[in-house]
């Protein structure tokens, strides 16, 4: 299995453990939220999960005014990433990606390379589908770094996160002035953690197959 492949397999393969192992995952010291499950929901039904609970927060007055800022972890890591595993204990949060070495996930050629992200001892850690999280992609871009191309940079922070109101609601967080809410995009998912503090992040090889 060539490394592309062997990458594509492997996120399928990820995302089907999240979803196999989600009350697993409610049971330990923090949350995983799954907004989008799979395929098999209708892109109708995909966006009235977040517009319902973006009309929820604006009855309760929340601000609704999210704003992504790039964010730079590690200066070995690609524009492109792909998801091979994730491990999540009671207290930890370890997210290994591979690393694209192509401007595009069109004829994408993976490189032998992978970047993981350690959270510890997170709050949530929530995942959906990209491509239904209007929200953040139409939301405000700060690129201070200089390192987007055409919006395009998988890693970032987002600035009044809706998913930290909603930790705020159900009163985990006090005023969340002290959390981040830290955002990584690979092919197919968008993946938010709300953390006190930030992820250590070391770049790797894939070990052959």
């Amino acid at each position: 299995m060539d490394s592309t492949a062997a990458a594509l397999a492997n996120g399928e393969e990820a995302c089907s453990l999240m979803k196999k192992n989600m009350q697993l995952y409610r049971s330990v010291g923090f949350v995983l939220y799954v907004e989008i499950l799979c395929s098999n929901q209708t892109e109708a039904i995909s966006r009235g999960i977040l517009e319902n609970k973006t009309m929820t927060l604006k009855k309760r007055g929340i601000s609704m005014q999210q704003i992504v800022h790039t964010w730079v972890p590690h200066k070995e890591l690609t524009h492109y990433i792909a998801i091979d595993q994730w491990k999540q204990d009671l207290d930890r949060l370890e997210l290994t990606f591979y690393l694209c070495k192509k401007d595009s996930y069109y004829g994408t050629e993976f490189d032998d390379k992978t970047a993981t992200f350690l959270f510890d001892s997170p709050v949530a850690v929530r995942y959906s589908d990209e491509g239904m999280r209007t929200d953040l992609i139409d939301a405000p871009f700060v690129d201070k770094e200089g390192v987007a191309r055409d919006r395009v940079w998988p890693y970032f922070i987002v600035e009044h996160a809706h998913f930290t109101d909603w930790q705020k609601q159900y009163g985990t967080i006090g005023d969340g002035s002290d959390v981040v809410c830290y955002g990584l995009t690979e092919q197919h998912y968008l993946i938010e953690v709300i953390s006190y503090t930030p992820p250590v992040v070391t770049i790797g090889r894939k070990e052959p197959e």
